[in-house]
């Protein structure tokens, strides 16, 4: 079982994903919000978090600017047990590849979707080929 961690601002698209993740056979976490995550991930680098290291981040954009799910991001590679995670950003739009490239960079992200998301297969699709690559 992989375990995920998901930041989605808006709670009823936060339970769907988690619900998403679990059909996949898989847990998750969900966060609302930036600072719950960043706190999250504090926790854990602590050893005050118990049970499954998490192998898979699906991060929020709300915007192509807006930083959380980037934040996020940044943050899960500077923790040791975190960093080798797969990371992929939700973007609600396509923007330019320049811009796309630079959210990616500074973000340390693996892979950005754009929503609507894929198909609950296609998405597992995604994500396999990403985990066999870390």
């Amino acid at each position: 079982m992989t375990m995920w961690i998901v930041l989605e601002q808006e709670t009823h698209l936060q339970d769907m994903m988690l619900t998403m993740v679990e059909i996949l056979g898989d847990a998750g976490v969900g966060f609302s919000d930036e600072t719950a995550a960043i706190a999250w991930i504090d926790a854990m680098e602590l050893g005050h978090v118990c049970g499954e290291i998490p192998e898979v981040a699906l991060l929020n954009m709300s915007t192509p600017f807006e930083d959380s799910g980037p934040v996020v991001a940044a943050r899960l590679r500077q923790c040791t047990y975190l960093k080798d995670m797969v990371i992929i950003l939700m973007a609600p739009e396509r923007h330019r590849f320049e811009e796309q490239e630079a959210v990616v960079e500074r973000s340390g992200a693996n892979f950005v979707l754009y929503k609507p998301l894929p198909s609950t297969d296609e998405l597992e699709y995604i994500l396999h080929g990403l985990l066999l690559s870390r």
